[in-house]
């Protein structure tokens, strides 16, 4: 087995190929996992910002993924408030450097621009994000930069294909902004707004949509965020694409109680690419805040749409953008705003004061702004249909691999609740039955059914045959087994467990009961105990696999430390 960091490691499990492989190691879980990965959130936390950024991207498939070798990359994070108001710069920090040491390499450029809604004069004063001064305007933040000083850091440091553009109003800013129709027509040295018909939303009110071009300081290129814009130079397209991240704060948008937005995070994130503010006052000044979901639906479907989210909660606001903030140490990404604000106002701002106006679940401003752009086919609100995959640094967590078909499984670790749904959570959608030596249960109709449901559950040292419908993917976290734990062995055959979190010799593995071990069987290969030697094919036993033991007689098995 071969190391690959200093939180995991792999190794293999499944039925058909039953080479297993299992990931095992501290951090990467599963909460409320399904067969449907529609609506995929995937959290890391309780590591640093810079670690926490890096392991949410590994999750949710690496960087890669995303961005390809020549993408222009427009980062638009949150940035009108000061402390755990304006995005934390250190999370914003860590995503460009992914960004910048893509495996493959980055030939491309990346953007930081925010509107917010000042002007020039005001945007640039010690306040806001771009000029955020030091000391208290940045707790709860990165104390080290601002947004300019960490721009003006890469450029220092040879890298001028970051940079940062602060957007205003034309009428804020006519000297560098004007109205444009698209590419052909942006003012020359300038950046353009795109404004769009005015859209109806659903409570007869209307806002007038628009999208920037941005001319880029670094390669002089227009940038189109119209969906199916684009990189123009010389008047016609580059063929490069261009990627839009939100990276959105997660607050309550009040002082210590409900207004009239709610929370303040991937939504309401949209209100700072706009030019003017239409979209803020369509709703949330009449008391219908899903008239403002509904508009974000409608930029989303229509106008531009972010190739995800990142929100970055290393603070967040409880009683507001800039007063009481719990150190919440999570990132969560997902390819919608409104499926990740429903999880991280639930799992990550509720439990901060479980004030009931954080709990999407309730009837509250939050769920309104979520319904409406729900509306309009953006996310989803019902938990049942996300998956979660969660990296946790304060956890130890396994993964196994199974095929389709029987897999013999076994684990290291055991959560706090055994139950077959818990322990099997993360592929509920894909288990059909499982047996223990002297049990079994079958999954239909949501349920299990046999007398294994009836028993505790998931327990220590047995080896479990575990039935899915496909390939997926097993992920348990929970507390450690230390290795040498004894399991009690009966005269025949056992089924067991493997607790050491490395592959091991069988010899040596099996030292602790060699004077009554006879025979020895993984799901495909088998040993037999000779003399002082082992015969046979089965040559090693690994994390995930579950075995059968024969003993002539009782005997405690123990597992050396590996």
């Amino acid at each position: 087995m071969t190391k690959t960091n200093r939180r995991g490691f792999f190794i293999s499990l499944g039925a058909a190929a039953i080479i297993p492989r299992l990931r095992f190691g501290k951090g990467f879980g599963v909460l409320k996992a399904q067969s449907n990965s529609q609506h995929a959130v995937y959290v890391a936390r309780n590591g640093t910002p810079v670690t926490n950024v890096q392991e949410v991207v590994r999750i949710a498939g690496g960087i890669n993924r995303f961005i390809n070798l020549d993408d222009v990359v427009v980062l638009k994070p949150n940035g009108q408030w000061s402390r755990q108001g304006y995005t934390h710069t250190e999370c914003m920090k860590a995503l460009i450097d992914i960004i910048l040491n893509r495996p493959g390499g980055f030939s491309g450029e990346i953007l930081i621009a925010e509107h917010i809604h000042r002007t020039p004069e005001q945007a640039m004063g010690g306040s806001y994000c771009w000029n955020i001064s030091a000391g208290s305007n940045r707790i709860n933040n990165w104390p080290d930069m601002s947004y300019l000083e960490l721009v003006a850091d890469y450029h220092n440091r040879g890298i001028h294909r970051v940079t940062a553009l602060p957007m205003y109003n034309v009428s804020q800013d006519p000297d560098n902004w004007g109205v444009a129709t698209g590419p052909a027509d942006v003012p020359a040295g300038k950046h353009g707004w795109v404004r769009l018909p005015n859209y109806t939303s659903v409570n007869g009110r209307t806002i007038t949509p628009s999208y920037p071009i941005f001319r880029s300081a670094y390669s002089g290129k227009l940038i189109d965020l119209h969906r199916g814009g684009g990189v123009w130079a010389g008047g016609s397209q580059t063929g490069q694409q261009v990627k839009l991240i939100f990276l959105p704060t997660l607050n309550n948008h009040g002082w210590g109680n409900e207004d009239y937005a709610g929370i303040t995070s991937a939504v309401k994130c949209h209100i700072g690419f706009q030019e003017g503010t239409s979209l803020h006052s369509v709703g949330y000044g009449y008391s219908r805040p899903d008239a403002v979901g509904d508009s974000v639906g409608h930029l989303i479907t229509q106008v531009f749409q972010p190739t995800f989210y990142l929100t970055c909660a290393e603070y967040s606001g409880h009683v507001s953008r800039t007063g009481g903030a719990t150190h919440t140490r999570t990132v969560g990404l997902c390819a919608d705003p409104v499926t990740l604000d429903y999880w991280m106002s639930k799992h990550v701002l509720y439990p901060c004061n479980n004030a009931s106006y954080f709990n999407p679940d309730n009837n509250n401003n939050t769920r309104s702004t979520l319904l409406g752009c729900n509306a309009k086919g953006i996310g989803t609100l019902d938990e049942s249909a996300m998956t979660v995959l969660i990296s946790d640094f304060n956890q130890h967590q396994m993964f196994v691999e199974l095929q389709a078909g029987w897999n013999w499984v076994s684990f290291n670790v055991l959560p706090d609740d055994r139950s077959l749904n818990a322990v099997f959570n993360s592929i509920l959608g894909q288990v059909e039955q499982v047996r223990t030596q002297t049990q079994s249960a079958m999954r239909s109709g949501g349920s299990w059914i046999g007398d294994l449901a009836d028993m505790e559950g998931i327990q220590a040292g047995q080896m479990y045959k575990v039935r899915v419908s496909a390939g997926c993917t097993l992920a348990v976290s929970g507390t450690p087994i230390s290795a040498p734990t004894p399991i009690n062995l009966q005269s025949g055959w056992n089924w067991v467990a493997f607790y050491p979190t490395s592959a091991m010799a069988i010899g040596p593995a099996l030292s602790s009961i060699n004077s009554q071990v006879q025979q020895a069987r993984s799901q495909t290969q088998s040993a037999i105990r000779s003399g002082s030697s082992w015969l046979g094919d089965l040559s090693q036993l690994s994390p995930g696999q579950g075995y059968t033991i024969q003993v002539s007689g009782p005997v405690n098995l123990i597992y050396p430390e590996g």
